[in-house]
């Protein structure tokens, strides 16, 4: 799977809880050049993903949530310009910020975002239609913001746990309809993960 996003072929990761989704989305953007965009649907998960790669001596992250003060938000964006981060971590209502898009838009014209990650992905079919329209735009924003006329962001999904028709509509969502895009641990794995997302869904 690691391969495929150096490649720049997007991608729909479905591993269970713990089995090294970060790290799919973590070492590919450490070889690749520019910065990572990660789309977290909570405060604590961004903090948390945060915690870790510091917690790895990966001091070039950053998170840009609603409960930071205007100038923690400003100093990030400023760090995004400079090329001083690897990884920034935002929810899906930022890209509906119009001065954020516009900003970020600038970023992308001076580095490239080589990865643009949605993280918890079955979010982006069981919220996007009532509870959060802002995944509804989010392929579109990312897409667009996030790439300049040089290049543009490999889309990678990442979920724990996800039924066929779930994962159908993640790839719809996104745009990912490579056949070969949906990648599972095993097929034990794939078993598994795929009966826990039936039961949920």
């Amino acid at each position: 799977m690691i391969a495929r996003l150096l490649q720049g072929r997007s991608t729909v990761v479905l591993l269970p809880t713990g089995g090294g989704k970060s790290l799919t989305y973590q070492y590919s953007g450490m070889l690749l050049p520019g910065m990572t965009i990660i789309v977290d649907p909570l405060i604590a998960l961004m903090i948390d993903q945060v915690d870790n790669l510091r917690g790895f001596a990966i001091d070039m992250v950053a998170a840009i949530t609603s409960i930071m003060e205007t100038q923690d938000r400003e100093r990030v964006i400023g760090q995004m310009g400079a090329g001083d981060l690897a990884f920034v971590f935002i929810s899906p209502e930022r890209l509906q910020s119009e001065d954020f898009r516009q900003r970020l838009q600038d970023v992308a014209a001076r580095l490239p975002i080589s990865l643009a990650v949605v993280d918890e992905a079955h979010c982006v079919s069981e919220w996007g239609h009532d509870f959060r329209p802002s995944y509804l735009h989010m392929t579109h924003n990312l897409q667009k913001f996030c790439a300049s006329a040089a290049s543009k962001p490999t889309l990678v999904a990442l979920t724990g746990t996800a039924s066929f028709a779930v994962l159908t509509d993640i790839q719809a969502e996104l745009g990912i309809t490579d056949e070969s895009a949906i990648v599972l641990l095993d097929p034990s794995t794939e078993k598994n993960s795929l009966s826990r997302g039936a039961r949920a869904s």
